[in-house]
């Protein structure tokens, strides 16, 4: 008689053991919300259709703050929110009772932390799984652009800055080039006067020179 107990105690916890293996809950190790948005923490379990779900909770830890629950979903008593930090930020929804998940709005700072959305089973139990929420500053929008327009702005003013000193080169270059055509007439015409007027074109000439002495002076860039 003990030995028929025992194999039927045998039995039921392998039947168990098999059950509990052949469900998981699945859900995202980790989620990344910002400052001030939304963030939704998903939660599904997959098991036999023999298995009952009777009951699911949500509750939150971080570092600075305890253990607190947040929503509660029974079948039987539709969902109840508890009092905590996510109080007015948090909606329930359920796609299924298989596939559940959390909205939460507004995040703050403080939201960081573990999620555990929690099963309640028959005939295999409790089954949980943790979810762990980062929160970052809110994201820059258009920061690119942003970059993009201060390299513009950055080329306009050494643009303007460099203006002023290409006018004086150009200035200069022009004041050297009229130097230059001063300092490098047009050669004098001769005036050749005969003395004679049988004189030939082949005979001596006595001719009239007008030496001019021209100092130059170079003008470098």
């Amino acid at each position: 008689m003990e030995l028929c107990h025992i194999f039927s105690l045998m039995l039921i916890c392998m039947t168990l053991s098999t059950s509990a293996q052949s469900q998981q809950i699945i859900a995202d190790p980790e989620v990344t919300a910002y400052l001030g948005g939304d963030v939704t923490l998903h939660c599904r379990l997959q098991s036999e259709s023999t298995v009952k779900i009777t009951q699911v909770q949500w509750t939150w830890e971080s570092t600075e703050k305890k253990k607190e629950d947040i929503v509660i979903h029974n079948p039987a008593h539709k969902t109840h929110y508890f009092n905590s930090a996510f109080s007015g930020r948090v909606v329930y929804t359920n796609q299924s009772l298989g596939h559940v998940s959390i909205n939460i709005t507004g995040v703050k700072l403080t939201d960081k932390g573990k999620f555990t959305c929690q099963y309640t089973t028959f005939p295999n139990g409790i089954m949980k799984t943790t979810t762990t929420l980062i929160v970052k500053a809110k994201k820059v929008q258009g920061q690119s652009s942003h970059a993009r327009v201060t390299g513009i702005l950055v080329c306009v003013l050494l643009l303007i800055s460099c203006l002023p000193i290409a006018v004086i080169v150009m200035t200069k270059n022009s004041f050297c080039r009229r130097i230059l055509q001063a300092a490098n007439p047009r050669p004098a015409s001769l005036s050749v006067v005969y003395e004679n007027a049988h004189d030939s074109p082949g005979s001596e000439l006595s001719m009239d020179c007008t030496y001019t002495t021209v100092s130059l002076h170079l003008c470098y860039n």
